[in-house]
């Protein structure tokens, strides 16, 4: 999703495009990554009773946060930065 809403986004180069896209790519693995840390480490002190809890409830609040944050810092502040910018740019008479 965060691809294909960077990839058609008209108000950016090319190349900026491929590197937010790159960016928003390596945050959602590393976000990935730190949602299996929390199930891990929940299954580690609290044992298997806590695999669902962990799994469905924990960890996808975790992701569900992260990507929250991903798409905020990603794709929605630079949008305003550049809608900021260009409404300077304005004159009005």
């Amino acid at each position: 999703m965060l691809t294909g809403m960077v990839g058609f986004y008209p108000g950016w180069s090319l190349r900026k495009r491929i590197l937010t896209i790159g960016i928003g790519v390596f945050a959602t693995y590393i976000a990935n990554v730190v949602r299996i840390g929390f199930i891990v480490a929940s299954l580690h002190w609290g044992g298997k009773d806590l695999l669902f809890i962990s799994h469905t409830v924990g960890g996808r609040v975790i992701f569900f946060v992260l990507v929250v944050l991903i798409f905020w810092f990603v794709l929605s502040l630079p949008t305003l930065r550049t809608v900021h910018k260009n409404v300077q740019s304005w004159e009005f008479k």
